[in-house]
């Protein structure tokens, strides 16, 4: 078979299913508060009675403090995502799409400290959660056929305003 014919089928396939998660993830969001999963308060510090301590343990575990800006972006995105467990952080990566909340957690905390250094890096352009969006949720990508990313970032935001200040 042809190399452009198949990674056109590849890539056909890979929309498809990625178009049924997201369908199942929306779907089945009454049931991201189950289990170990905790909700997230908006009392500030997140300790462990607002947070699940496996959100900490990841967060700790790839250098995120409690209490850091890299701390409330995390829960931030947790609340942008909303998904339900195995894809509460909304990490997409094979090996941790479908998972459970400390990979998804894990996968989250490491990419916002990848990409803070990135940032810095870079010289700082734009706001860091502004940076981070375009790597964590870019708009207009393949796997994005509804357009949601576009809301990422403002959601994000958000999110990290109301968790960091009240």
């Amino acid at each position: 078979m042809n190399n452009d014919l198949s990674n056109s089928v590849y890539f056909s396939l890979l929309g498809a299913v990625f178009c049924a998660i997201v369908t199942l993830c929306i779907d089945d969001r009454s049931k991201v508060n189950q289990g170990t999963d905790a909700p997230l308060s908006s009392s500030p510090g997140g300790t462990s009675d607002e947070v699940s301590p496996i959100i900490i343990e990841a967060a700790e575990r790839n250098g995120i403090s409690v209490g850091s800006n890299n701390w409330y972006i995390m829960l931030a995105i947790k609340k942008a995502e909303n998904g339900r467990p195995g894809c509460a952080f909304g990490i997409m990566h094979p090996k941790a799409w479908d998972t459970n909340l400390d990979t998804q957690a894990g996968w989250c905390a490491a990419t916002i400290v990848k990409n803070r250094v990135r940032w810095i890096e870079a010289g700082y352009p734009d706001d860091f959660i502004t940076f981070l969006g375009s790597r964590y949720c870019p708009v207009g990508a393949d796997n994005d056929p509804a357009g949601l990313n576009k809301n990422w970032i403002g959601n994000v935001k958000y999110w990290f305003g109301r968790l960091r200040n009240e």
